[in-house]
């Protein structure tokens, strides 16, 4: 008897075990995963926190610029915002889809897209005053849905307006690589040029040490983003809310 007694302990044990083990990876392979550089051009060290359609998430950047934000049950798009390490501005940036592995940088450009482009916007999106305010709304995130509407707007309306401020040169088929590809934060990458490009001289479209867009870049960005086209966000009965300026 107690030979039986424990073979069913034994069985019972590795039956949980099992059970436990089964449980974890359903719930690794439910969430959502947001992967994504954080830069200034130099690594910007920090804590990512990610507020999704569902579900929230936050992680650590590490050395070489890379976060990883596992939102368990969670569904895009999302808000992301970075605070740094040593204090100073939060930066934005967004996830655009609805995949359930996504990537999004966080750079002084991500949130001029953020605070300048899309609270602009007008329709269905307008006035508000903080990108979180901004993303509650449902429309705000059905736009952010619409991957192409995004990249229309971006080609369109948001990288135009920055190719005509005074010494930039967007780099040639940027899009939405800047939102939505990682990329290496060293001196000879495409990107990482861009953003240190951006941050220095004369012409700098940002403050080097808040990492805000200079006053009259904001104007220009905003001057773009209302006379964006409308774009369907939201479909209610069958008419669609506009997030765009006209």
């Amino acid at each position: 008897m107690t030979i039986i007694s424990n073979a069913m302990t034994t069985l019972t044990f590795n039956l949980t075990l099992m059970t436990a083990v089964i449980a974890s990876g359903c719930g690794a392979s439910d969430a959502l995963v947001i992967t994504g550089i954080s830069a200034k051009g130099a690594v910007l060290p920090g804590t990512v926190s990610a507020t999704c359609a569902s579900g929230t998430g936050t992680a650590t950047v590490q050395s070489n610029g890379s976060y990883r934000v596992e939102v368990v049950n969670g569904s895009g798009p999302c808000l992301l915002a970075l605070t740094p390490s040593g204090g100073g501005n939060t930066l934005f940036s967004v996830t655009t889809g609805t995949g359930s592995s996504v990537v999004a940088n966080i750079t002084p450009l991500t949130n001029m897209f953020v605070q300048s482009f899309l609270l602009g916007l007008g329709g269905a999106t307008s006035g508000k005053s903080s990108p979180t305010e901004w993303f509650a709304q449902p429309a705000a995130k059905s736009l952010l849905s619409n991957t192409t509407a995004v990249a229309n707007l971006v080609t369109n309306n948001f990288l135009p307006a920055l190719d005509s401020l005074p010494g930039v040169t967007v780099p040639s088929g940027l899009g939405t690589t800047f939102l939505d590809t990682a990329f290496t934060p060293q001196p000879g990458d495409t990107q990482d040029n861009f953003l240190e490009a951006l941050s220095t001289g004369p012409n700098a479209v940002f403050n080097s040490s808040t990492l805000q867009p200079a006053p009259v870049v904001s104007t220009t960005i905003v001057t773009a983003a209302e006379a964006a086209p409308d774009v369907p966000t939201e479909t209610t009965g069958g008419s669609f809310v506009s997030g765009g300026g006209n």
